[in-house]
């Protein structure tokens, strides 16, 4: 057991020391497939909970990157996160952003357009997703302990 937390404390520590893997784009679960969640919504854990998580028998299972405009990212990520079978999330990154566009606008009557300019604030996180077997969630201190979905 302890050569296994030793050897998911190592994994987590290079996935984080390159940034994190290649962020992978998971595709919704169709209607005729079964579920992986089995948490409500993930944890979101910190580097200094790496250990406790791992030794609960977490292991990574993939990133996911969320971009909101205009609103905060992090809790649909959290969301999405434990849809794809996530049971906790340690953020990579995360990303502000204000971007102006312009939208034509024409008047109707006397056919007059004008430009208007579009402001959005977009928000981004990348996350880690972790997955914790329910027989391991005994193990975990309360705090990081997910909800049953």
């Amino acid at each position: 057991m302890r050569d296994r937390v030793a050897a998911v404390v190592i994994l987590f520590g290079a996935v984080l020391a390159c940034g994190g893997v290649q962020s992978e784009r998971w595709e919704p679960r169709s209607s005729d497939q079964p579920s992986n969640q089995i948490a409500k919504t993930c944890v979101r854990i910190y580097r200094g909970d790496i250990k406790r998580v791992a030794k609960a028998g977490g292991l990574p299972i993939g990133t996911l990157t969320v971009t909101a405009v205009n609103a905060d990212a992090l809790d649909p990520a959290l969301d999405s996160a434990a849809e794809y079978g996530g049971t906790h999330c340690l953020m990579l990154s995360e990303t502000d952003s204000d971007e102006t566009s312009t939208m034509v606008v024409q008047t109707w009557g006397n056919g007059a357009a004008s430009v208007v300019p579009v402001n959005a604030h977009k928000h981004a996180v990348r996350l880690l997703v972790v997955r914790v077997p329910r027989s391991g969630w005994e193990a975990l201190p309360g705090v990081l302990m997910p909800l049953a979905k």
